[in-house]
């Protein structure tokens, strides 16, 4: 290995620079999912061996990179590397930690001064009702960003154009915005974004946690499961079929494997990409309700998919396909 490897390394975390910052401290770097933000941090020392330690702020991954193997290390060095490591986290986390509570703070007062929302473009473009919790500052529809506890972490902000932004340095892995009641006795469905909630909760019922994304949701569910050991939870995907490897999919496949929860796959008729508030107002809640009710137990890598579901690699559009029959027979 290389320094170079180091640049490697981070890049395959995701990471978007150009260049390794060596002995600087903590830096900040966008990140392939929100380029627009500085959700990379890392810590990197030159000085044999040669290491770096990197987290994404917004999701809680972290990792680790030397230039030396560590088989290859003396004792000496592997237990000073060991140290460096340590001393790096601690300090990043502790780092967080406080933007983490600063934003807090500052996201409940800003919830608080919000005026309670009864209607927004974004809303209606969707085909959704508000619900309880949603607010508006302006033209901005305001969804609270909720930790385990029920507090208030971050804030998220859609505008009129659907434009989505969370508060600056507050906490979103983990956390979640719920939608209906707290009925323990009804399944709990997970989802990404505010809106596919909206529309599962329209169609079912039940309560909801909308994640946020695709990668909050193994999070999320994690915590569901803990807290509701013996409860039926559904995680209802986005459908990426236009991605590689269909990261809404994978990781709500994922997230239900973890969990041992049932995992439900929107489709619409041209087979393109979509989620479940997109059956929604293609073919109506009735439509949605049906397909949340093809929920089953998600299946590993290399077994087959849910009755009715195949994934295609090649033709003019690749992907994630449902067939249907026809009274006559034909697809």
């Amino acid at each position: 290995m290389s320094k170079a490897d180091a640049l490697a390394a981070l890049r395959d975390a995701g990471f978007l620079l150009d260049a390794v910052q060596w002995d600087a401290g903590l830096q900040r770097c966008p990140t392939a999912d929100k380029p627009g933000k500085k959700n990379g941090a890392y810590i990197a020392h030159s000085d044999a061996p040669a290491s770096l330690w990197w987290c994404h702020w917004a999701s809680g991954q972290s990792g680790t990179w030397t230039e030396t193997p560590e088989k290859r290390l003396s004792d000496k060095e592997r237990k000073s590397l060991h140290e460096r490591i340590a001393v790096d986290r601690r300090a990043l986390e502790e780092k967080q930690a406080q933007g983490h509570a600063n934003a807090a703070l500052r996201a409940q007062k800003l919830y608080a001064a919000a005026a309670v929302c009864n209607g927004h473009p974004y809303l209606i473009a969707k085909s959704v009702k508000s619900v309880d919790g949603l607010k508006m500052q302006g033209k901005l529809l305001v969804v609270p960003v909720k930790d385990e506890t029920g507090s208030i972490a971050s804030l998220q902000y859609i505008d009129p154009d659907g434009q989505k932004l969370f508060l600056k340095n507050g906490r979103t892995a983990g956390c979640f915005f719920p939608i209906g009641g707290k009925d323990t006795d009804k399944p709990l469905v997970l989802c990404e974004g505010l809106a596919t909630g909206l529309s599962l909760h329209e169609c079912t019922g039940y309560p909801v946690l909308a994640a946020f994304s695709s990668g909050n949701l193994l999070s999320v569910a994690k915590m569901a499961r803990q807290k509701y050991p013996e409860r039926k939870i559904v995680i209802c995907a986005d459908n990426d079929s236009d991605k590689p490897d269909n990261p809404g999919l994978t990781k709500a496949s994922a997230a239900a494997m973890a969990v041992d929860a049932l995992l439900a796959v929107p489709r619409l008729p041209s087979g393109g990409k979509c989620d479940f508030n997109d059956v929604h107002q293609a073919e109506g809640l009735e439509a949605a309700f049906r397909q949340y009710g093809n929920a089953a137990q998600p299946k590993a890598s290399g077994d087959r998919l849910p009755p009715g579901f195949e994934l295609r690699s090649g033709g003019t559009q690749p992907g994630l396909w449902h067939i249907e029959f026809k009274d006559e027979g034909d697809p």
